[in-house]
């Protein structure tokens, strides 16, 4: 046998096949390339040379041309020009997600056996390595193409499978908070490309941020609540789903909506939030025909619905095990548990029914309704949040209040506690595709000006799409390097079903609740029809310091 050698560096290459393996799954920082080298690499330079001449741009030769040259003659010239370009990077992530796919399976064979095999943790080791590798350079391509939409939606998918990995408990180390977000960040953009696409009378007369493909009116007026049987069909967020229409998607650029928007539910299933998901996916399933190549988009609605289903039976028991005079069987919310189970039937069994007549079953066994996938049954969040030991800030809810007698609008503000000393603290909310940042300040109150009334609180509030949904916006203390200091917490409505608005009547006087206006003026004119002085639309929070939170965790204990 000829003796092989290796080129051993720290600087990037272009294919899988370069990556040592011993120090990655010790070690998942430490990426280390080795290249052999053998009697016959000058002579493969010299034939991928010439297979270049007849196809000049193709990614995986000028890969190998790059890997021969730095092997035989350490010249990385060719390796750092491949480096800087989006091919090159999409290739490479393509390589470590196969990898990571392949490892995991090995891990998930072994764990199945009843006798422990010693290299499952080494597979389960690369798995996480090779994931984590295949999200970098997804983002490296798009760093080199903002706009690549295989690459947006691809990294979705990586996320997902790195988080089912460890929610099935075959990885030890899921995806990060920062992995998440980008996540959720590149399929947005993904769908963003979709919307800007539409024609103009289409992107003019239905608002697509939150509604889906299908979308939704842009305009909606108090009376149009004010009969309950005229509303239409509602999804679990509180939003219409029966507005439908064939035609708010150009036909060319379905099958890429379909892609993107299933993408971002299943980004939104990932993070545990099934009730924003379901509104995404249920714009999607208007738009699939009925073939098994969508059977994906089937089961992630359906699975959107069960960990929805999931989530309301949760929270339904620990309300019980706290007040004991709650009995849980007697809980109304069980029916909206019941409703989600009902709604994940029908999808289940149109992938029953594709699968009977296949060879290949990809969803065996994973298709009851009584038992929802694994990644239903944990908290995303919260786990990638540091736990309460380091010092965490304890985010509360507080009473809400009416601002400024506004109808059909939902606010946010947060007020800090006495004596609080400030810090760089911000108050991050997110949700529905809104994604915002505000410092965290206490300014003293100003005197009044004559005739106006100051609010007490100068910080503005953050305002949100009205919703009825208390599983849809998230609130979380960040630091000024955007890391977690508090727990997420869900951002209940004030009202779940707010039920008919009663505008103010002309002459009336506003509340004098946050109302810019002095006391004894009235309102009149076309402006009182806007105007709900008893409707509770300002979500108002408060924290309690590190030091005060565990001294309340420590007594609730």
């Amino acid at each position: 046998m000829l003796p092989t050698l290796e080129r051993a560096t720290d600087e990037w290459q272009c294919s899988t096949a370069a990556i040592d393996e011993a120090p990655l799954a010790a070690d998942i920082r430490r990426v280390r390339y080795s290249l052999p080298v053998s009697f016959y690499t000058r002579a493969a330079l010299t034939y991928y040379r010439q297979a270049l001449k007849l196809l000049p741009d193709d990614p995986v030769l000028r890969c190998h041309e790059a890997s021969a040259l730095f092997a035989v003659d350490g010249d990385p010239r060719l390796m750092q020009s491949l480096e800087g370009e989006a091919a090159a990077r999409w290739n490479l992530a393509e390589g470590y997600r196969d990898e990571a796919r392949r490892h995991l399976a090995e891990a998930a064979g072994q764990g199945n056996q009843k006798a422990a095999h010693p290299d499952r943790k080494r597979h389960g080791k690369l798995a996480e390595a090779y994931f984590d590798l295949a999200l970098t350079e997804h983002q490296a391509t798009l760093k080199r193409d903002p706009t690549n939409f295989e690459a947006l939606n691809r990294y979705a998918h990586v996320f997902w499978e790195w988080r089912r990995g460890k929610a099935d408990k075959i990885l030890e180390k899921g995806p990060g908070l920062e992995h998440g977000r980008k996540a959720e960040s590149n399929v947005r953009r993904a769908v963003a490309m979709i919307e800007a696409k539409q024609p103009r009378s289409l992107s003019q007369r239905y608002d697509t941020d939150r509604g889906g493909l299908a979308g939704r009116p842009t305009q909606t007026t108090p009376s149009a609540q004010a009969s309950p049987a005229d509303r239409a069909p509602r999804s679990s967020s509180g939003r219409a789903t029966g507005d439908v229409r064939d035609d708010s998607i150009p036909r060319h650029l379905r099958s890429a909506a379909v892609t993107a928007f299933a993408s971002l539910g299943t980004v939104l299933v990932a993070q545990g939030r099934p009730h924003e998901a379901i509104e995404t996916l249920e714009s999607v399933s208007a738009h699939i025909p009925e073939h098994p190549s969508f059977d994906h988009v089937r089961w992630m609605l359906a699975q959107a619905h069960l960990c929805a289903a999931s989530k309301e039976f949760r929270e339904i028991r620990q309300e019980s095990q706290r007040d004991a005079n709650k009995a849980a069987e007697e809980d109304q919310r069980l029916e909206t548990v019941g409703e989600h189970r009902e709604k994940a039937r029908l999808p289940l069994g149109i992938i029953r029914a594709h699968e009977r007549s296949r060879e290949s079953q990809p969803f065996a066994q994973l298709t009851d309704i009584g038992r929802s996938d694994r990644i239903c049954r944990e908290d995303w969040l919260p786990a990638v949040t540091p736990p309460r030991g380091q010092q965490l800030y304890e985010l509360k809810p507080a009473e809400p209040i009416t601002y400024r007698a506004l109808c059909l609008w939902l606010g946010v503000r947060i007020e800090p506690p006495d004596g609080w000393t400030e810090e760089p603290l911000y108050l991050h909310v997110w949700g529905g595709g809104m994604d915002e940042r505000v410092l965290v300040s206490k300014v003293p109150e100003r005197a009044p000006v004559e005739g106006r009334v100051r609010p007490s609180n100068p910080n503005n509030p953050i305002s949100l799409t009205p919703t009825r949904n208390r599983f849809y916006y998230i609130a979380q203390l960040e630091d000024a390097q955007r890391r977690p200091v508090s727990q997420p917490l869900f951002l209940k409505p004030p009202s779940e079903d707010p039920g008919p608005v009663s505008p103010m009547p002309p002459g009336a006087k506003p509340a004098a609740v946050d109302s810019d206006l002095a006391p004894g003026a009235t309102v009149s004119g076309v402006g009182a029809k806007a105007r709900c002085p008893n409707v509770k639309n300002l979500i108002q929070l408060t924290f309690l310091p590190p030091d005060s939170s565990a001294t309340s965790a420590a007594a609730t204990d």
